[in-house]
């Protein structure tokens, strides 16, 4: 996989271009700047990553036969949730950069924020329909797996982040805070949720490649999903700045998460160029 991975030139550029954010983090963090343009700009650069591994994936998706497929309809989520990403990042970074105001809860980013969750959680189903994980609920580990996997991370969510936040539907303002404020820890332990399910329960019978492209998505998420609950915690805290270690997370995901739909499209170059396609005899890539 790596050897092929490597060659692609959108790789290549993806890799830089995580070298040179990792660099300007540390740069940042040295200095111990904290209110800074390049911390406001750290943030405006990786959502311009977002857009460009968005548009990427949507191309990807099309190679797989767009939402006339299951795999092309789950690899088109992902890359609108990734777009979603980019575009109420770039609304966070106009609040930082040009209104230079306190950013407003909620404001039009979050609503793009919000997207990207009920995106992942398509994006997240679809994965797990096209790879017959469905099959595998019929047995008793199955079921408990399925179970355990959601369980645990709801629960994560509940107690890290929510047990403390008060209901409040007195004004529609209001019902938004509270809505906007549980619905997205409680959608990132859906999507992640079913994400290492998909992959937990279809681990023996997709290929192996196409395993490890499905592994480097999951594990995009899992980053994605890291991000969101360390932002959302030290936002409560009152200890987050533009540019803290927190960005650099979101910074890695999006690069991840661009990297793993742009490996779907090296794979599907591979099966192209077989002569027999041993890749993923189990995948359902036709709805």
């Amino acid at each position: 996989m790596f050897p092929v991975f490597l060659k692609s030139k959108l790789t290549q550029l993806l890799v830089i271009i995580y070298l040179g954010l990792v660099a300007w983090w540390v740069e940042i963090n040295a200095h111990h700047l904290t209110t800074s343009k390049q911390n406001m700009y750290f943030g405006f650069t990786y959502a311009l990553v977002a857009l460009l591994g968005g548009l990427n994936g949507l191309r990807v998706s099309r190679g797989w036969g767009g939402f006339k497929s299951v795999l092309g309809r789950g690899l088109s989520f992902f890359s609108l949730g990734l777009l979603c990403l980019g575009i109420g990042q770039l609304i966070f970074s106009y609040y930082n950069i040009v209104a230079q105001v306190e950013i407003p809860f909620p404001s039009a980013a979050d609503y793009f924020y919000f997207s990207i969750i009920i995106l992942y959680i398509l994006g997240s189903v679809t994965l797990f329909q096209s790879s017959g994980s469905r099959y595998s609920l019929g047995t008793i580990k199955g079921r408990i797996v399925a179970f355990i996997i959601p369980a645990l991370a709801l629960a994560a969510s509940w107690v890290l982040l929510l047990k403390n936040l008060q209901l409040d539907f007195s004004s529609l303002h209001n019902g938004l805070v509270t809505f906007l404020s549980y619905s997205s820890p409680l959608g990132g332990a859906i999507y992640i949720s079913i994400a290492i399910l998909t992959f937990q329960l279809s681990y023996r019978t997709l290929g192996g490649v196409l395993r490890k492209r499905i592994l480097f998505l999951v594990a995009a998420l899992i980053l994605e999903y890291s991000a969101e609950y360390l932002f959302a915690y030290r936002a409560a805290k009152g200890v987050y700045f533009n540019g803290d270690v927190d960005d650099l997370i979101f910074a890695t995901s999006v690069v991840a998460m661009c990297l793993a739909l742009n490996a779907f499209a090296l794979q599907k170059k591979q099966t192209q160029d077989s002569t027999a396609d041993k890749v993923a005899p189990a995948l359902e890539v036709r709805g």
